[in-house]
């Protein structure tokens, strides 16, 4: 309330008042009403952090530090906000930034209240956490239609399974999400389990959510559309705020509702596949927080044996969340054949994820008996030998038993009157069925030859059906196909759903299933058929239904319309982020098309086809997409070609490197016939120069990348110019172009902020602060890594996350390094290994653990002899912890070749490292070369890619000690602990203060001790293992 009141006061402020004023009572009125404001926004905000907003107020927190940066109370909260946001050595940092400005401006120490506060983040203090958030209701949701059924039997010997899930319900309920697989076979009783658990955590206390899977319609994420479609559409507007400004334009995506309640919503700016991907999750987890801070969430998946990839992927991402108070229930099928991308999700479940796994067993000898004597029928004296009879039919499988029993009933084995042994039963009436499947078929059959006729043209609609549909099917009035309908619901085998009206469901999926199954192929397909044209007639369906029952009744008359609704259902599962069944759909609208066409739709739907297969991190997208560019060119097809031409980039370049000259081909042969000024060839341009990133010629990358900014300039398109500035990526990292990159990326910052395009505000905060790094901004370096660590906790870029350790330690970067790896999988990210395999490197460099990987390193380095910047980093790694020969004859050969001929990306750090191995081998002709090579660039910091090495002057430092000049070694240690300070990079302060401390053991032995304690301290802080061992013996 006292955060929503301020907030309320502070919008009435209209800017600096009084402004204009010259007399001194006017001026003095004015600052007094600055600081009013002031202390009203640090009273809002400290409320805020008595609610548990510590994520949503620390960029402002962070932003009102750098205007008032002798504000104490500001900085407290910052360092409290940070540390709630698990972000301990940044409230360190920021503790440090403050001690130092206090000590520059004023000559003071920080209150005691500050350093009691550093002394309680460093003990990890208890009441430093955050509190937990006021937790109100929403009103109640409306229980799922699905769930809400009567049931045909009790729940008889489910207390065991029962107890666990409502033990999985309470625990979720009290504060931290979790996760329950029930697995069984088919008819096991799954999901009468779920419902039972439902229906006692639906009311005041609990919300139910409900979505199911459909065997062969495999709509992205449907079961999860399903759940959030009911949340949208009935929570209040103050209920779905509480998830953020961020949520709405993501969800909207792949929940329809969300833009009625939000009319005015913008569409998402477009993004790299995983990052979309991503923020989709996020708003998905985010809204489902919210929800859970309303009321406890139960959140039932079934049948997710037959979930889509997509669906899959997010039921992982979130199980790794702490979601608040959220149980995901998901139900699938353990035997018999279970689908690839399930057995992967099941088996690939973070680690963090709370799990309880319930295997429904079948009934024994006495539940069966319990079932039979529950049941309506009354069978006196030989209920137990019929249930005994009964378990050896079916096993102890409920749903057969229940089905069993109803047959016998139907059949007149058991009549209305009390019999007295099993003999009496009418058995031969009857007959036993031998499975699930003949007792559903033989049910069927006694409704009747318009049944016939009806439910199998309702089985192949799906497991839920409309009236109006499948009369529109079968050819009959709505009448006539209501009393068919109506016979089968009073034989438990179809209900009508309660909303909305006109809407039946069967009973199980095996009713359904058995039906389908049952049909001919040539029935099947005539039935597909006509529910398609019937379905399309009455409207109201997507592109992926409409597709799925074209493509499996297509005929020649239909091939058209298969194909249209195909390719609009590849197009719709991009959109929502489901790149696996954009491409399905795409292959199957292709499919529809004769072979042999060569016209502009086929290679459009090719254009198609290979874009979705990108976005879902397939290799065939390139041959399909060059093949794509080819026949565009055979027909003349300019715009196609350079469709085509663009969709094959998948950012930067294609393959660690290596040139794609077949791509570079199809570019230089779309620039050839694009408009001179136009959006497509400052496009094309900035594609070319990415994908001539290891071209040896680093001169034509950078007037490449110059062209496509000169002309997207010209041609006054914003998108266009941000786009020319992000898309060459380290095209042209060399160190003579540092301050022009950095130029032009705050350029785009200040486009991507006018145009309020988020995405690329993310894009160029992550490549923006590497380079402030790289040349040393004091300005602007903590500000972006601020920048970075938030835009981190919303984006799932694996790649940036190898900015971790410039500002950490080597426990929370290793912490970061599964992310890397289990994000960059997820999405698809071809070069995903290689990222992680990078981390892990600086890592054990950091914690001087190499000698660990060396077996592997030794391995890998046979693959990349012609990779110089693979190359220097083994070397360095033998030389610092293996075998020093070795890596001397690496260093020999390096230097015959001049240090590598290729001058690029990484080309700075790579020359850094051999700079390392000459100075650990004494190879005093070698540090001559490269103390050259590196003298021009002694004010930048080393980075490859995002990845931090150390500053230059570092390097520059140990080879001029390994030369004996120690006067200019000792300048440059210098200028490299100053780099290092700025940076905020502990590992770079602390090799500094270990090579300089040792030089100066001689001739400054005072000196030269504080600097080894530095390194010391700094060593045991961080887990420098190498650098505590160098600084002991140095001392």
């Amino acid at each position: 309330m006292a955060a929503a009141t301020l907030a309320e006061a502070l919008e009435l402020w209209r800017g600096d008042q009084l402004a204009e004023a010259v007399s001194e009572p006017l001026r003095a009125e004015a600052t007094r009403l600055d600081q009013v404001r002031t202390a009203a926004i640090e009273a809002r905000l400290e409320a805020g952090l008595a609610c548990g907003g510590h994520r949503q107020g620390l960029p402002e927190l962070q932003a009102l530090c750098r205007a008032h940066p002798l504000r104490e109370s500001l900085w407290a909260m910052q360092i409290t906000a940070l540390y709630r946001c698990a972000r301990q050595a940044d409230a360190l940092a920021a503790y440090q930034d403050l001690r130092r400005t206090l000590a520059e401006e004023l000559g003071i120490d920080p209150s005691s209240r500050l350093r009691q506060l550093e002394a309680a983040v460093l003990a990890q203090d208890p009441a430093l956490a955050a509190p937990e958030r006021p937790r109100s209701r929403a009103g109640p949701l409306s229980f799922p239609t699905p769930l809400a059924v009567t049931e045909r039997a009790p729940l008889v010997g489910r207390a065991d399974e029962l107890r666990l899930a409502r033990a999985a319900w309470a625990s979720a309920a009290g504060g931290t999400s979790a996760v329950v697989l029930v697995g069984g076979e088919a008819g096991g009783g799954k999901s009468r389990l779920v419902r039972e658990l439902a229906r006692g955590v639906q009311g005041p206390d609990g919300i139910v959510l409900h979505g199911r899977c459909n065997e062969d319609l495999a709509i992205p994420y449907r079961p999860f559309v399903e759940c959030l479609s009911s949340v949208v559409a009935q929570l209040p507007d103050e209920v779905l705020d509480d998830a953020g400004p961020q949520w709405p334009a993501e969800l909207a995506r792949l929940v329809p509702a969300v833009a009625s309640r939000r009319p005015d919503l913008p569409a998402p700016p477009p993004a790299e596949p995983n990052v979309e991907r991503y923020q989709l999750f996020q708003s998905v987890a985010s809204l489902l927080s919210a929800l859970a801070r309303q009321s406890p969430v139960l959140i039932l998946l079934e049948d997710v044996h037959w979930a889509d990839r997509p669906t899959l992927l997010l039921l992982r991402h979130l199980s790794g969340l702490d979601l608040g108070r959220v149980l995901l229930v998901a139900t699938f099928r353990s035997s018999g054949r279970l689908y690839g991308p399930l057995l992967e999700a099941l088996g690939a479940l973070p680690p963090e994820a709370r799990v309880t796994r319930i295997a429904p067993h079948r009934l024994s000898g006495a539940e069966t008996t319990a079932l039979v004597r529950a049941s309506a029928a009354s069978f006196g004296e030989c209920e137990d030998e019929l249930a005994e009879a009964l378990h050896r039919q079916t096993d102890g499988n409920p749903f057969y038993l229940v089905e069993m029993l109803a047959h016998l009933r139907e059949t007149g084995a058991l009549g209305a009157g009390q019999v007295s042994s099993v003999g009496d039963l009418d058995v031969s009436a009857a007959g036993l069925p031998d499975s699930i499947r003949e007792v559903l078929r033989a049910r069927l059959a006694r409704l009747g030859p318009a049944a016939e006729r009806v439910l199998p043209d309702a089985a192949v609609i799906g497991q839920e059906f409309d009236l109006a549909v499948l009369a529109g099917s079968t050819g009959l009035d709505d009448d006539t196909v209501l009393g068919v309908l109506d016979v089968a619901a009073r034989a438990a085998l179809v209900e009508e759903a309660r909303d909305p009206p006109g809407r039946f469901r069967f009973t199980h999926a095996l009713v359904q299933q058995t039906l389908y199954r049952d049909l001919g192929a040539t029935r099947r397909t005539r039935a597909h058929a006509r529910v398609a044209l019937a379905m399309e007639a009455v409207g109201g369906r997507g592109p992926g239904e409409l597709a799925f029952h074209f493509q499996a009744g297509i005929t020649r008359e239909t091939t058209g319309k298969a194909f249209c609704y195909a390719r609009a259902a590849g197009l719709a599962a991009l959109a929502t982020s489901a790149p696996d069944e954009a491409v399905r759909w795409h292959t199957a609208a292709l499919n529809a098309l004769p072979p042999n066409r060569q016209d502009e739709e086929h290679v459009r739907a090719l254009v198609e086809l290979g874009t979705a297969q990108r976005h879902a991190g397939q290799p065939a997208y390139r041959e399909t997409l060059l093949a794509a560019a080819r026949r565009a060119q055979h027909i003349g097809a300019d715009d196609l070609l350079i469709d085509a031409a663009l969709a094959c980039s998948r950012g930067g370049f294609s393959k660690l490197g290596e040139v794609d000259a077949e791509k570079v081909a199809i570019l230089e042969a779309a620039l050839g016939v694009a408009a001179p000024d136009s959006v497509e060839r400052a496009r094309l341009l900035a594609v070319l120069a990415g994908e001539l990133i290891w071209h040896a010629d680093h001169v034509r990358r950078i007037r490449l990348a110059d062209e496509a900014v000169e002309v997207a300039r010209r041609t006054g398109d914003v998108a266009a110019l941000l786009y020319a500035i992000l898309q060459p990526g380290p095209a042209t990292s060399v160190p003579e172009t540092a301050e022009q990159r950095v130029r032009l990326l705050r350029e785009a910052a200040e486009i991507a902020q006018r145009t309020n395009d988020r995405v690329a505000s993310c894009h160029v905060v992550l490549l923006l602060a590497p380079m402030l790094v790289e040349v040393v901004c004091p300005d602007g370096i903590a500000h972006a890594l601020d920048e970075v660590a938030e835009v981190l906790a919303q984006v799932g870029e694996p790649w940036d996350r190898l900015m971790v350790p410039v500002v950490q330690g080597c426990d929370r970067a290793e912490a970061h390094a599964g992310g890397v790896l289990r994000i960059g999988t997820d999405g698809g990210q071809p070069d995903v290994q290689e990222m992680h395999a990078e981390l892990i490197y600086m890592i054990r460099w950091q914690q001087g653990r190499l000698r660990e990987i060396l077996p592997r390193l030794r391995e890998v380095a046979a693959g990349f002899e012609d990779l110089p910047a693979y190359t220097a980093g083994f070397a360095c790694a033998e030389a610092l912890s293996g075998d020093a020969e070795r890596a001397r004859r690496m260093l020999r050969a390096a230097a015959d070749n001049g240090f590598d001929a290729f001058y690029g990306i990484s080309w700075l750090s790579r020359t850094c490292q051999w700079a390392e191995v000459a100075v650990e081998v004494a190879d005093l002709d070698a540090a001559a070369g490269l103390y050259t090579a590196l003298a021009p660039w002694k004010h930048l910091f080393a980075m490859s890619g995002p990845l931090p090495l150390h500053a230059v002057s570092l390097a520059l430092g140990r080879l001029a000690a390994l030369r004996g000049d120690a006067e200019t070694a000792a300048a440059h240690y210098a200028d490299a602990l100053r780099i290092h300070e700025v940076v905020r990079s502990p590992f770079g302060i602390a090799q500094t203060a270990l090579h300089w401390g040792r030089l100066l053991r001689r001739t400054d032995p005072q000196r030269a001790r504080v600097l080894l304690d530095t390194a010391a301290d700094l060593a045991h802080r961080f887990g420098f293992r190498d650098i505590a061992r160098r600084a002991a013996d140095g001392r």
